[in-house]
């Protein structure tokens, strides 16, 4: 279990058992649990909100957010403001479908996987901390129109909600040696 810190949101990661017997998802599943319980110790299963975001029955002014790879499993809590955190490991096809996810002024041609692996999992913990901050917002946030990542190192996106002001999220990325990619995204001007 790594176990990171980040101001006052926690973030563990397990590993996903390759040698159960049990389906991808159930593992994957069991790996984020014994994240989730590596934070807060015996706390209940997540149950989704309508739009998919979990949170813990019974706690709901802790804020949680999720994510799994093939390979590992993250939860990151805190308790005082929403938070977002995607985890993935480096794919090649992010080079293909990078024009779905990154704007005209984000693509670059030359950029490499790594790089493409930072903006997409900062869009990701962009998406998911601003559909914690703004439960049942109206229209859905497309990641190529509506979230930017604004700068070269990918450690600030801005969401570009269709009614309401722009929302500001700083982004913390942590590579680890053997070779997942974590981001982690929280408000900056809520």
């Amino acid at each position: 279990m790594l176990t990171l810190k980040f101001d006052t949101t926690t973030v563990a990661v397990d590993s996903v058992d390759p040698d159960s017997a049990d389906s991808a998802r159930c593992r994957e599943h069991a790996a984020v649990m014994r994240a989730l319980r590596a934070v807060i110790p015996g706390c209940p299963e997540p149950d989704h909100r309508s739009d998919g975001a979990p949170f813990l029955p019974g706690m709901e002014h802790v804020f949680i957010s999720i994510s799994h790879c093939r390979t590992h499993a993250a939860a990151a809590v805190d308790s005082s403001r929403p938070i977002g955190i995607d985890i993935e490991l480096p794919r090649t096809q992010l080079s293909r479908i990078a024009p779905r996810f990154l704007a005209a002024e984000e693509l670059d041609a030359q950029r490499p996987v790594d790089g493409l692996l930072a903006l997409w999992t900062a869009k990701e913990a962009a998406y998911k901390a601003f559909c914690l901050a703004f439960p049942g917002h109206s229209r859905p946030v497309d990641f190529r129109r509506d979230i930017r990542i604004l700068s070269p190192l990918a450690h600030q996106a801005i969401v570009f909600p269709h009614s309401q002001a722009p929302v500001t999220f700083s982004l913390s990325h942590f590579q680890s040696p053997s070779g997942f990619h974590i981001c982690l995204a929280t408000p900056s001007n809520l």
